[in-house]
């Protein structure tokens, strides 16, 4: 069976970092689908728009080609990390519906405000405010089979605690709560 883990959290809050460390610990040969890789492959200027985060036709389309890719990765039969923002609210369920009849370990990144906020200053590479604007927003659905702050512990430590759930847990239940509650058929 594939393994499909669904990393969701804020902009800087760790997500990439962890990701990287799950590749390098595990046995399993994962890809990374990146958010960010795919927000690079435009010019900003495209995708950008008024509102700190905002999303523009452009932005939208990229993200739901982001989206398509998942299914394409998982159906090859490759172990796919997925590390993404689920900041609107339709994102979520065009997930859920792509990989519906996958298994998803669907893992929370956490991390406290300023910490946020300093690694967007020393990232410089995101609007300040960016992350602290999608804080609200990223953990509506409020369901995860796992949670890891990043705060708390370092990457390697989540990403231990991540590889250690999937070797312990068979079958993830918050994706197909999720599918049930949205009424993915």
């Amino acid at each position: 069976m594939v393994d499909i883990i669904f990393l969701n959290g804020t902009s800087s809050s760790g997500k990439s970092s962890i990701a990287k460390k799950i590749q390098e610990i595990s046995n399993i040969p994962f890809i990374h689908l990146e958010i960010d890789t795919f927000l690079q492959m435009i010019k900003f200027e495209h995708i950008d728009c008024d509102a700190l985060d905002g999303v523009n036709e452009t932005c939208a389309k990229l993200i739901s080609g982001f989206h398509k890719c998942f299914g394409s990765m998982v159906n090859a039969g490759n172990h796919v990390i997925i590390d993404h923002v689920l900041q609107e609210k339709n994102w979520l369920p065009e997930c859920l519906a792509i990989l519906k009849q996958h298994k998803v370990y669907l893992v929370g990144v956490h991390c406290n405000i300023d910490s946020l906020n300093e690694r967007e200053s020393k990232r410089g590479d995101r609007p300040i405010g960016l992350a602290e604007s999608q804080l609200g927003k990223v953990h509506y659905h409020e369901i995860y089979d796992i949670e890891v702050n990043t705060d708390l512990q370092t990457s390697e430590e989540c990403a231990r605690q991540i590889i250690n759930f999937l070797m312990t847990t068979e079958n993830p239940k918050a994706w197909s709560q999720l599918i049930s509650r949205n009424n993915i058929t």
